[in-house]
């Protein structure tokens, strides 16, 4: 294992635990707060409703492709297909491992705390699009984004050009929040919390993920020639 390895031990975990943890409980907290909370409510469904009034043509044809992208029957196979793009351009089946799982536990606990929320979706007075049977708090489709994003992150902290990614993955997570409130099916605190929540969920994954599993794996199987080859591709050695 070198410095520059990205699934190196997480020198401080503890701290990002207890962060990760504190923000999935405030997370929670928040969500319960706004579901009985009526008049916050009726604030964010007169937003939403002033945004229905901006709506075009091509803007509600860019957030409809966006729903469907970024839904759950094509959420699993696109994680698939970039978890494939990770492994071809590392040379490294782990770290492509990694960035399915840590999508996946990302993606997971959001759908978790939909069910345990349960907040109903918005009402609006022109509903535009048709309403998700599921619960609104928070944002399943904001969380995927955004888990995608702090997944790549993890698996490429080497690359040199990771600031690819922080930019243009900042943008999809901010492209894709506008989206669902565009369409109508998420309040603003939705979209908030569901960033908030995969951060931290993160927060708690990566230190069991680097400084408990790797070390375990690592010690079992080794990974020399695996790294020798991924530091190669990325670094375009």
């Amino acid at each position: 294992m070198t410095a520059s390895d990205p699934l190196r031990p997480v020198r401080h975990p503890i701290p990002l635990l207890v962060l990760g943890i504190c923000g999935i409980v405030l997370t929670g907290a928040l969500g319960f707060a706004v579901t009985h909370a009526p008049q916050w409510t009726a604030w964010e469904t007169d937003a939403l409703n002033a945004i229905a009034t901006t709506h075009t043509p091509a803007g509600l044809a860019l957030a409809g492709f966006i729903a469907w992208f970024f839904s759950p029957p094509v959420a699993a196979p696109l994680t698939f297909l970039i978890a494939v793009a990770v492994w071809a351009l590392t040379r490294s089946f782990t770290r492509a491992l990694v960035f399915a799982v840590t999508v996946g536990v990302c993606w997971g606990a959001t759908e978790s705390m939909k069910f345990l929320v349960q907040r109903p979706r918005p009402r609006l007075s022109a509903p535009v699009f048709e309403t998700p049977a599921s619960f609104s708090f928070p944002s399943g489709h904001t969380a995927f984004a955004c888990a995608i994003v702090l997944a790549l992150l993890l698996t490429l902290r080497d690359w040199r050009y990771e600031w690819v990614v922080i930019v243009l993955g900042s943008g999809l997570v901010v492209l894709v929040a506008w989206s669902r409130m565009y369409l109508g099916v998420h309040f603003p605190t939705d979209v908030t919390a569901s960033v908030l929540l995969t951060v931290s969920v993160a927060g708690v994954v990566i230190p069991l993920i680097l400084n408990v599993a790797m070390p375990a794996v690592r010690g079992r199987w080794g990974t020399g020639v695996e790294r020798t080859g991924a530091e190669g591709a990325i670094h375009g050695k």
